[in-house]
């Protein structure tokens, strides 16, 4: 199966924004713990204000992924 791995990819599912922005699923990082002030920053610092949600998923165990939802 494919994954969004790393900063960008075409591989990532677009969502539909209500007000007709383009959004997709992103992965910052990926390590054996995800702290999600530790994600909601690095997300932060990464998209600015194209971030619109951020969190921890752990898709393979002992590896977490810290996800950031963009939009533009």
């Amino acid at each position: 199966f494919l994954w969004c791995v790393f900063f960008f990819t075409d591989k990532c599912k677009d969502l539909v924004h209500p007000q007709r922005k383009t959004c997709k699923d992103l992965t910052a990082s990926i390590a054996r713990e995800c702290v999600l002030l530790k994600c909601q920053g690095t997300c932060k610092d990464l998209y600015g204000a194209e971030l619109k949600a951020s969190w921890c998923y752990n898709p393979v165990p002992y590896y977490w992924h810290c996800r950031c939802r963009v939009c533009w």
